[in-house]
């Protein structure tokens, strides 16, 4: 049986008129790891 530790839907993030997130949904599970590669 999977323990959904992190959810969320649908999340938007501007930083003034760029866009870094654009509708994200993510559900993670106990034991699960997760990493975001970017510009920076």
């Amino acid at each position: 049986m999977s323990e959904t530790i992190v959810e969320t839907q649908t999340l938007t993030k501007n930083y003034g008129e760029f866009v870094a997130l654009d509708r994200l949904s993510i559900s993670l599970q106990r034991g699960q790891i997760l990493g975001f590669i970017g510009p920076n």
